[in-house]
């Protein structure tokens, strides 16, 4: 039977967030609610943006170059909305400096334009740590698991030798599993060691 209710829940765990990018005219900010980034290497596949399998890929055996995306949750105060911020890795190092610097991204105010004012064009990241005295921002949510919901594919291990499970199955959330801590640049360094692809970035 359903648990009906007048009144809804304090708190609910998210399985998807909007994904937002800094948009090409005006500046994007908002509060970051999660501790780090994390981030794969991707393809822009059928007009959509999908994580590289290593041996699995069929974007890389049909030659089509990988590009190392990265994602955020970040927190609009003037919205009251909770959004997944995408960027790539020229942003994601300036971040992983902010954060080696800082010790955690959460509770950090973002802020991200593009000086050319094109779609494509270069991302200029500011950060900077604000008093959050005052200000109540919404719990971390698991972005691993939100990022497999939207590309339709199980949790799975990062080690690239491990069989990757068929996108046709999505994942509930499990309060038991959390994003992986491995540092960003750990994780760098673990996609140059793994990738031998000529036209990747």
């Amino acid at each position: 039977m359903p648990r009906w209710t007048t009144t809804p829940p304090a708190e609910t765990h998210h399985t998807t967030l909007p994904i937002i990018r800094t948009p090409a005219r005006g500046e994007f900010s908002g509060l970051i609610t999660s501790p780090d980034q994390i981030g794969c290497p991707t393809h822009y596949w059928h007009g959509r943006t999908i994580p590289c399998e290593a041996n699995d890929c069929e974007p890389c055996q049909q030659g089509n170059p990988w590009r190392y995306h990265a994602y955020l949750t970040i927190w609009s105060r003037k919205k009251n909305e909770h959004y997944l911020f995408e960027f790539t890795q020229q942003a994601a190092n300036k971040i992983a400096e902010y954060r080696e610097k800082h010790g955690t991204l959460r509770g950090h105010l973002l802020t991200a334009h593009r000086p050319s004012q094109k779609p494509n064009g270069r991302i200029q990241i500011l950060l900077q740590p604000i008093d959050l005295s005052s200000i109540d921002i919404p719990r971390p949510v698991d972005i691993q698991t939100i990022l497999l919901h939207l590309w339709a594919m199980d949790r799975q291990s990062p080690t690239n030798d491990t069989p990757r499970p068929s996108r046709a199955k999505t994942h509930k959330l499990n309060e038991a599993t959390r994003p992986d801590p491995t540092p960003i640049a750990t994780i760098t360094q673990q996609i140059i060691n793994h990738t031998t692809n000529p036209n990747g970035d």
